[in-house]
């Protein structure tokens, strides 16, 4: 089970090039209903992502008003849920 680390966009900058992890983006949506791409990338080990959240142009007024902290730990929250999902689902197939 990989074990998820949110980063600042310095910190992930640093983790990508010392590790050379390749890049990859999900779509999630959150409670008030706007989805937004978030980038990551893992090794054996962790799941690093980007602490941001990047909605499309129309959306982005609706995430400017919510409080950081909300939306923080909101997507923390459904990261965590979805990668949970995502290794259990692997160990299950793997059988």
């Amino acid at each position: 089970m990989l074990q998820v680390i949110h980063l600042e966009p310095e910190d992930f900058n640093t983790i990508l090039f010392s590790k050379k992890l390749k890049i990859n983006a999900r779509v999630y949506v959150l409670e008030c209903n706007v989805a937004g791409v978030v980038y990551m990338a893992s090794d054996d080990d962790f799941l690093y992502y980007l602490d941001r959240f990047y909605p499309t142009k129309e959306k982005k007024c609706i995430i400017d008003n919510l409080n950081f902290y909300d939306l923080h730990k909101e997507l923390y929250r459904i990261i965590n849920l979805d990668q949970y999902t995502r290794d259990r689902n692997k160990s299950y197939y793997s059988l």
